[in-house]
């Protein structure tokens, strides 16, 4: 359950901070995002731009999301961190988000010569702060709790 709980968290999060500051669009779970024709994610939170909105259609996401977030699980956490990230790197993805509810972190990657880097792990008692969304704070502690 602690997936579920942590995914709505960051879920209300997230979207309130960025609908109230009229950013874009916040979406969960199952939702596919299409790279390309033979690559399809479905990451458990993604954010869209406004000025990228155009990739949101009906069913799906037809492009990289601004932001992505992964929230690992003890049987996909391997997968999630290596391969997925390579993915959201390959297609631009500009922040991906590894959210670990065992080790209770948000490991925060950011783009550098295309590759997605780690810029900062955050632990409980720290808050996070979003290269992508400057402004947006979440307390680490509260996430988990």
């Amino acid at each position: 359950m602690s997936h579920q709980r942590v995914s709505k968290r960051l879920l209300l999060a997230l979207a309130q901070w960025i609908e109230n500051h009229g950013l874009g669009e916040v979406y969960s779970a199952p939702l596919d995002v299409v790279l390309s024709e033979y690559d399809v994610g479905q990451p458990d939170l993604v954010y869209v731009s406004k000025e990228r909105s155009g990739i949101i259609k009906e069913a799906n996401i037809w492009g990289a999301p601004d932001l992505v977030v992964e929230i690992l699980s003890p049987g996909t956490a391997k997968w999630d961190a290596d391969v997925k990230r390579q993915l959201y790197a390959r297609f631009g993805v500009q922040e991906l988000w590894l959210v670990d509810p065992q080790a209770r972190t948000i490991e925060v990657a950011t783009p550098r010569d295309g590759v997605l880097l780690t810029s900062e792990v955050y632990y409980p008692g720290v808050t996070v702060a979003s290269p992508l969304l400057p402004g947006f704070t979440l307390d680490v502690e509260r996430l988990f709790a």
